[in-house]
């Protein structure tokens, strides 16, 4: 009988918000990380948008890789987790969505 494995991972907003920090949108194999898999044509438009002129062809881009994404299934997100956050209310300028510090300032 074969074994499958699973392979639990948790990773932030920011680590997915582009192919270039995507470590889950890979079909680099063996070279990838533990697990996933072999995929030329993913990794093929991967080098495709780091060569983009401009971010019209990065996101034409995208489109396409979230195309074969659909075909490869290199990761299946099994959930989302929202970290309760609470905010002085005398901040301002914080950025919505994550703990981010840049340009806060009180008020």
């Amino acid at each position: 009988m074969r074994r499958r494995t699973v392979h639990h991972s948790g990773f932030g907003g920011i680590d997915k918000a582009s192919p270039a920090s995507n470590l889950v949108l890979r079909g680099n194999g063996r070279e990838a990380w533990y697990g996933l898999p072999t995929s030329p044509k993913l990794e093929e438009l991967r080098a495709q948008w780091f060569d983009a002129p401009g971010l019209a062809a990065q996101k034409r881009i995208c489109e396409a890789m979230q195309l074969q994404v659909w075909e490869d299934v290199p990761y299946i997100p099994l959930g989302l987790i929202r970290r309760a956050t609470a905010y002085r209310s005398d901040l301002v300028d914080m950025v919505e969505g994550g703990i981010m510090f840049t340009n806060v300032r009180r008020g």
